[in-house]
């Protein structure tokens, strides 16, 4: 059940909620090439006083073959329950507000159209579904995050 009230989720803001370390889980089912299954581990370190880096890696399979991967954003957090993330390269990516845990937006990367879906679902786990579409790219990802103690 998603748990939220008022400006904070689960007793934390976003900010608060996302610091530290997570096992991350995903899969990819793409329509146009091969499915692929990544597995690795994420942090988010405080950058400033409203900013926490983003660094995930792992290992991206798809089909027979398996590769490092590794991804970087910044995440600005200007109030509580809200986000601007950013690419590693300082653009700007999308924003969320949570509202009873979920948050919805979309980024257009010409021509295809990025969907994502955020679900804050306990203190220790929370999920990211991406459906992308158009003419070079059609896939969906779902990534399970899974807190560090």
């Amino acid at each position: 059940m998603n748990e939220t009230a008022g400006e904070t989720l689960f007793g934390s803001t976003l900010r608060a909620y996302l610091t530290g370390r997570w096992r991350i889980k995903r899969a990819i089912t793409d329509r146009k090439g091969p499915n692929g299954v990544f597995s690795g581990c994420a942090r988010f370190e405080a950058a400033g006083p409203d900013v926490l880096d983003y660094v995930e890696e792992g290992t991206l399979s798809l089909s027979d073959m398996a590769m490092k991967a590794t991804r970087r954003y910044r995440w600005h957090t200007p109030s509580p329950l809200t986000a601007e993330v950013y690419f590693d390269d300082g653009r700007f990516f999308h924003s969320i507000q949570l509202r009873k845990g979920c948050a919805e937006t979309r980024h257009f990367c010409a021509p295809d159209t990025y969907h994502v879906g955020y679900f804050f679902t306990g203190k220790d786990c929370w999920t990211q579904q991406w459906c992308v579409s158009g003419p070079r790219k059609d896939y969906v990802s779902d990534t399970v995050f899974s807190r560090i103690s």
